[in-house]
């Protein structure tokens, strides 16, 4: 379907949701049925060149994201963290070298290219033996021939944990460090501690400095932050976050992700206020239209994809299909938002659980799951950018899919605020 926005400079913005492709047009010309073909005879090359791809291959052989937990432990009590609040359903330990080892065998022997293999907990950091084990046995297959390519490796930390050995680590084996850092001392200072309220914040600023020193200022790679009810009582916005964030540490806008703390509405870090990110949004057109075009991941995400395209899927969400989670007992789910539910459970991976019925059962109920199934999807004009979170999606609506129709409304209003930014050519 043809959509068409009012931007600045008396124009408008000509959308095609099933391509992506974008025009600009005079406030006169007439837009009645068009369809892509038409639009670019009467109005010429579009100003994006999006590449749809679907890929029917792309789920037998290649794997995108395994997602290890090395630690179900830490040694911080975060206000707004499962574990700070002792609400594990698996008891707090290690991953230990052979699950590890027996997670990367068992995934390998069913896809020949994992794309990212994402080191996740608790605090990972308190695992170095399984990551130099993880580290050494991908080397040996790759060296072996066993695998065509390595994956990235990619540790999300809290940056408490900065040994030389930790460093080493991350030098060899070319690990991507994400650091989870709320806001600046006074902010994150009231969210992420140690035991007994103790501050962390100069303890990570000093770490994520020493890190950069130690690799060329390459790593962190990123930082990952929360934003909480307790930012929005300060007054402040997703976009003050990042900016300043990244005043503080040198990492741009686009490599800071920001996601919205999800909390029953009755704890007081609990976002009060509807729309945070379309809000953000909306701030960043304002801003990128006066020069400043920096913007979150977000909204970065869905810039790309209508600038240029990329592998389209019927699945909304990865879960289950390009993405699964290990606990650190080897136990299999769809990721990590599912870890422990005994309705994801999927096997463990000292068996080949691949032909199991447990397996088939939880993959069949996410694959299954498909756009084209729902009206409100195949009307949408974002259908083919939208990626929801699964596990997002049953924490706002009580169901894995569709998203609530608030969050619909929401991101459908953040992909027409990115097909204006690019019109106008802000972005």
């Amino acid at each position: 379907m043809i959509y068409t926005y009012k931007i600045k400079g008396n124009e408008i913005a000509v959308f095609d949701s099933e391509t992506l492709k974008i025009w600009k047009a005079s406030n006169n010309t007439a837009f009645d049925d068009l369809d892509s073909r038409t639009c670019e005879k009467i109005l010429g090359d579009p100003i994006n060149r999006p590449v749809l791809t679907l890929d029917a291959n792309v789920l037998n052989e290649n794997f995108d994201t395994l997602v290890l937990h090395i630690a179900n432990c830490c040694n911080m009590q975060c206000e707004y963290c499962y574990e700070s609040h002792s609400s594990y359903i698996s008891a707090p330990g290690n991953m230990s070298v052979e699950t590890a080892i027996q997670s990367l065998e068992l995934f390998y022997s069913k896809y020949s290219h994992i794309r990212e293999i994402k080191l996740f907990g608790g605090e990972p950091a308190l695992n170095l033996p399984v990551i130099k084990a993880l580290g050494e046995h991908v080397d040996q297959m790759y060296s072996a021939n066993k695998i065509k390519s390595k994956p990235v490796f990619k540790i999300i930390t809290n940056g408490t944990i900065m040994s030389q050995e930790f460093i080493d680590l991350v030098c060899k084996y070319q690990i991507k460090v994400v650091f989870s850092i709320d806001g600046d001392a006074a902010l994150h200072d009231q969210l992420r501690v140690y035991p007994k309220k103790k501050n962390t914040f100069d303890v990570i600023y000093k770490n994520f400095f020493k890190l950069r020193a130690a690799t060329d200022d390459k790593q962190p790679y990123s930082i990952n932050a929360t934003y909480t009810g307790i930012h929005e009582r300060e007054g402040l916005t997703v976009n003050d976050i990042l900016w300043k964030l990244s005043d503080i540490f040198p990492v741009p806008p686009k490599k800071i992700n920001v996601h919205l703390v999800t909390a029953d509405p009755v704890l007081p870090y609990s976002i009060k206020s509807a729309n945070v990110m379309l809000k953000s949004a909306e701030d960043a057109l304002v801003r990128a239209e006066n020069g400043d075009s920096r913007t979150h991941t977000r909204l970065k995400a869905v810039i790309r994809r209508l600038k240029k395209g990329g592998i389209f899927t019927e699945s909304p969400c990865p879960a289950a299909v390009t993405w699964s989670a290990v606990s650190h007992t080897g136990n299999v789910y769809p990721c990590m938002m599912f870890i422990d539910r005994d309705d994801c459970y999927m096997g463990n991976v000292k068996d080949n659980i691949f032909k199991t019925e447990e397996y088939e059962t939880v993959y069949n109920r996410f694959h299954s799951i498909k756009k084209s199934n729902y009206e409100r999807c195949n009307k949408c004009i974002a259908k083919n950018i939208c990626a929801p979170c699964m596990g997002i999606n049953e924490f706002e609506s009580g169901d894995i899919y569709p998203r609530s129709l608030q969050s619909c409304q929401e991101y459908i209003r953040i992909v027409e605020i990115a097909i204006k930014g690019i019109a106008e050519g802000v972005w």
